[in-house]
This record gives C-alpha cells, structure tokens and sequence, in this order.
C-alpha cells in the first residue's frame, strides 16, 4: 500500500533532491509472491527529454508482481508564453519557442541573453521577488531575512547551511565527499541559494510579485506506455528475468542539486550572489572566474570564448543503495540525471586499483527543432543515452561487477559561458544484480 509519510527528513534528498513523501508498506501475503510487489520508475528521466531511452538488456527487467495501482510524482514547470495562447486553439501558435516572462533574477540578472534562447528562464526555478529573491535583486521586499529564503513580508521562511545540505571536501582516500564546499556552491546555504527545488514549491509562481501571470491555467493530458514481459521459471529453475536493484548516488552530494554559477562577471551585469567579491570581467588578461570553470577563448567578450564548469564527487558504493550493509553486485543500467540547457557530459568510474577507471560516460545531445521531421526533436532539450551491460548477442559490454564499498569517483560537466543555471543536477539513476554475471 502507498501511504503518506508523517515524518519526512528534510535532509534526506534521495527523491529528486528531496525527502520520500510517501512509502511503501507491504501487506500481509507480499512475501509469498514470487516477484516484488511494489517497484519505482525513476531510470531514463534525466535527459528531461521524450527522447531519452528507456529500458534493460535481455533477461533484466524490475519485476513486479500483478500490480493494481501506478502512482505519478510530476515535476514539471508551465514555461507557456501566455503571448501565445493556453487553449487547444492556441496549440499550433509559437511553434518557434519564444520565452515569455521571467523574473529579474532568472538567468543570473542579465535579461539581455533572453532573446533567442530557446529555453524559459523559469525552468531553472529562479527564486523571485514572490519567495526566495535576493536583496540584490529586491530590495526591501522581505524574501530574504537574516540569511532565510521566505514568502514577500517576511513569511514562511526556510533555512539551512552547508553543514547539513552538502558533503565536505573530499580528502582523499576511501571517504566520500565532493566539491559543492570547496566552490562555495551557493545552494549550499539559504543566505546564498539563488534557484532551484527550495524555490519551485508545489503551485508556486516563479514571476516576481509585479508580474501577472494571468487568470487562464494551462491544461494538458498525459499519456504513459509500459511494455511488459511475463516472467517464468523454467523447469531446471532459471527465471526468465532477474529482478535488477536501484543503486542512487549523488555527484552533488548530498544537496540533491547544485549552482552552476556563470563563468564570470561581464561589464554592467550584476553581482554574482555568493560570489559578490568576483568583478567585472574586463578584458582576456582580467579575466576573474568563478570556482570551477575554466574557459578557452578570448573571454569575456568574442565569439570564440567557451567555458564550462565541473564538480566532482566520490563515495563508497553500496548495492543496493537503500540497504546499510549493502553488498556486491554487478552494474547492468546507469544512467546520469542532469537538466538542460547547460549538461555537457556525466561520467562514472571505478577506483579499486587507485587509477580510476572510466565505467560510463554520457554525452549530451541536443534538439535541433526540426519538428517537421520528427516531433520529438524539441529544441533545446537535452538526452542522454544511458550506458548498458549485458550479452554481446546485444552488443554489450559485460555487466560491470563491483565489490562492497568500492571507490567511485563521478565527474559532471556544465556550460556556463555567459549565463548561469540553477536547480542543477547530476545524480546517478543505477540497476544491477546482487551478484557476478557470467556473458
């Protein structure tokens, strides 16, 4: 049964970024069945794209038996231009994707690179001058007190720093940690926190208090497929399928989404909050970069500059993830969650020997818009095809085994040349069997 969770931690970010609001019980009889009786879809979400690949080699499956009941847990962001209409009339209007209105602290304060991007700057879930904004950007509205994020007035506010949002510093050996406080990350702490889940609350409006939303709410369908296969047990006692364990691990441990700050501060742009001590930019010999970018070019101000910022993450693994103890096992599906419009690339490894050893890597590509071809080419969003092992019948590597509590070691890139982007993330979405896998 599916119930409401009365206690939730509000530092456990393992959902999404955030603690499990509902549970699973079992009930009396679940352990007679011959498969589980509850499983969660979360694999192959992280492109954010209909195009991202869903599914497991030949012989892996999540395996539930005789399920009633399918449960959704949306996230999703209305980015309609109301300019274009809300209504089924409205559908064929801004085919080419126009971004309507946006908050003044949506794409770091620099409402100028609004103008042809193809994405809306409430996607990133900035905060506003309706909850969260800074002082900077909205002075004397009381959203941001004594370091809180709250409501206009000084209302419901939050608060949390590093010490109980982001791992420490990794220091080298078998501990874990990441680089969220090294870069002084600014969702690390309310009195930074620029963007992102803490503020994109459930109904709320990521306009600033001033902006008009309108009165018409957008309605939309939607439509789920699931392919099945009946599972069996031959007479020598071989399943047909092997149930496949979740493993989760956060590269921005344990804050469940990170800042990608912009690279650097151009000539009029605004400060940078959580980096105000960074100036302006003013030509390739002063150029002043925010911690973890790095850039090629001429920056700040041709073409040709191009940057891009990395955090890194290592822990011991555990498999399945959800167990203390954990145990060995052998690494069938990995796929790295990270948003558009600013991944670049997620990439795993092992480090067993002290040399790590590249597992996965996935890299972004994006929509060209070329809706006319095929519908699903949307412009500006983002897949990312997930790493495989199985049989080479398939054209697979061999399942990947790893023991209890290896060392491994996650590396996420992200374009910041000129914009930065909150409400990151780059979280590892994992299966694999409790055991070595002979192909």
């Amino acid at each position: 049964a599916l119930v409401t969770n009365d206690h939730p931690d509000p530092n456990d970010h393992s959902h999404h970024g955030g603690p499990a609001r509902l549970k699973i019980v079992e009930l009396p009889g679940a352990e007679d069945q011959d498969a589980p009786v509850s499983q969660w879809f979360s694999e192959g979400n992280g492109g954010e794209s209909r195009k991202s690949f869903h599914g497991y080699p030949a012989g892996f499956a999540q395996l539930i038996a005789s399920p009633d009941k399918w449960s959704i847990i949306p996230m999703q962001i209305d980015t309609r231009n109301r300019d274009c209409g809300v209504t089924p009339a409205d559908v064929g209007n801004c085919t080419d994707f126009v971004a309507g209105v946006e908050p003044r602290q949506a794409r770091s304060g620099r409402p100028d690179l609004k103008e042809g991007s193809p994405y809306a700057g409430v996607l990133e879930c900035p905060c506003t001058g309706r909850f969260g904004g800074d002082e900077a950007y909205y002075p004397g509205a009381g959203t941001r007190v004594n370091g809180s994020l709250c409501e206009a007035g000084g209302v419901n506010c939050v608060s949390f720093d590093s010490d109980a949002r982001c791992s420490p510093a990794w220091t080298g050996g078998p501990e874990t940690g990441g680089d969220l406080v090294t870069q002084r990350n600014p969702t690390c702490s309310s009195a930074t926190y620029v963007g992102g889940l803490q503020c994109c609350g459930h109904t709320r409006i990521l306009l600033d208090a001033d902006q008009d939303p309108g009165d018409v709410l957008l309605k939309y369908r939607m439509k789920f497929r699931f392919w099945f296969q009946d599972y069996s047990v031959a007479a020598d006692g071989t399943p047909s399928h092997e149930n496949l364990d979740r493993y989760y691990f956060l590269t921005e441990a344990q804050a469940g989404e990170y800042d990608v700050p912009p690279a650097f501060r151009r000539v009029g742009d605004p400060p940078i909050v959580g980096y105000e001590e960074i100036p302006e930019s003013t030509s390739p010999a002063d150029l002043h970069l925010t911690p973890g970018t790095t850039c090629t070019g001429n920056c700040p101000t041709v073409d040709d500059c191009d940057c891009e910022h990395v955090i890194t993450s290592h822990w011991l693994m555990a498999t399945p993830s959800y167990e203390a103890e954990g145990g060995p096992g052998s690494m069938i599906y990995a796929g790295g969650h990270c948003h558009a419009p600013s991944c670049l690339s997620i990439e795993l490894y092992s480090n067993e020997t002290g040399t790590p050893e590249l597992l996965c890597r996935q890299v972004s590509y994006y929509g060209g818009g070329n809706i006319s071809h095929d519908r699903f080419d949307e412009r500006g969003y983002v897949v990312l095809p997930p790493c495989l092992w199985g049989s080479p019948d398939e054209g697979l590597e061999p399942p990947v085994f790893l023991h209890n509590a290896t060392q491994m070691f996650s590396k996420t890139r992200s374009n910041n040349t000129w914009v930065g982007h909150t409400g990151q993330m780059a979280s590892w979405q994992m299966r694999g069997v409790p055991h070595e896998v002979h192909v």
